[in-house]
């Protein structure tokens, strides 16, 4: 017997993009849905809302029941409206069997998989996932920097701590070489980035969803919160919904530098302030982002066979 849905624990939810579809899918949504809830306290199925003042302005507590009644609600009617439309696909109703057949051939199911997205935008996946903040490795780094430098000056208790602080100079200074580009990295490409990666289909694990959170759009507005209870790695699958972005093609082997043929003698030489022009200013700034492409590979996370989602909502759904 087959589970149906039955709740979702919303965790991540972009009103603002999810609230700008919707106007566009229905008019004046919006304002239909704000003025349902400021009439009353009535919020729909039976249910009424009873507040508590507890140390709280009571309407900072209506507000923010009001709001999350809002987002679940919201998320639902776009989703209903997309599917109608059929511009959204569910990835896991699409491909109920879909296990099996990639034991025959791989690249025909990546094919097949790409093909429907580049029909229908939309997708909703669920499937195993892990969440790498980049903030977080960080803050990690630093960390693990200065519990080990604690750690050094404690000898243990066979008294050679001296020992083995000397013996490893090297290696200490190639991690802390490598530790520092990871940081350099992550400041310059990657500084507000915190990835979630979805792996819907087992026998197809090169597949992934991949989505960028922004830390605004968290409803438990803490992160932090979320890991300790899903863990970087949950153990129960999640679901993300969202609008595709990209979808990378298979690599060839064809490795020829594709680099404007106008950039290779290298900029005109200027004299004076006056002789530069507009079309010298920009073949400058060409040139500028040409040179910094193979250092933004660093911060490309999304490869093919995966998929780039612009995330709406991110929720574990509960079945019965």
């Amino acid at each position: 017997m087959s589970q149906k849905p039955f709740l979702r624990d919303l965790i991540y939810f972009d009103f603002e993009k999810t609230a700008s579809i919707a106007s566009q899918l229905e008019g004046g949504l919006i304002k239909e849905i704000q003025e349902s809830y400021s009439q009353g306290e009535e919020l729909g199925g039976g249910f009424k809302a009873y507040f508590l003042n507890a140390g709280m302005n009571v309407k900072d507590t209506e507000s923010t029941l009001i709001t999350q009644g809002i987002h679940h609600d919201l998320l639902e009617r776009v989703e209903r409206a997309l599917f109608k439309a059929e511009v959204a696909v569910d990835l896991n109703q699409k491909y109920q069997k879909f296990d099996d057949s990639v034991k025959a051939d791989e690249d025909e199911a990546v094919k097949e998989l790409h093909k429907i997205l580049s029909q229908k935008p939309y997708v909703r996946v669920e499937g195993t996932s892990k969440f790498q903040d980049y903030h977080r490795v960080k803050r990690l780094i630093d960390g693990i920097s200065q519990i080990e430098q604690l750690q050094s000056g404690i000898p243990n208790t066979h008294g050679n701590s001296k020992r083995r602080k000397g013996s490893n100079k090297s290696g200490n200074r190639t991690l802390q070489t490598r530790e520092q580009m990871i940081k350099s990295i992550i400041d310059l490409l990657m500084p507000n980035r915190n990835h979630l990666f979805v792996r819907p289909f087992e026998s197809l694990r090169k597949f992934e969803v991949v989505s960028n959170l922004k830390s605004d759009c968290s409803v438990d507005r803490d992160s932090d919160n979320v890991l300790f209870h899903y863990g970087s790695q949950p153990n129960v699958k999640l679901t993300v919904f969202g609008l595709v972005t990209s979808v990378p093609s298979k690599p060839s082997n064809n490795n020829n530098d594709n680099t404007d043929k106008s950039s290779k003698d290298g900029p005109k030489q200027i004299s004076q302030v006056s002789d530069v022009s507009a079309d010298v200013v920009s073949q400058v700034f060409d040139e500028i982002f040409e040179k910094t492409k193979p250092l933004e590979k660093y911060g490309q996370i999304t490869h093919y066979p995966s998929i780039t989602l612009y995330p709406f909502a991110v929720y574990r759904t509960i079945y019965k």
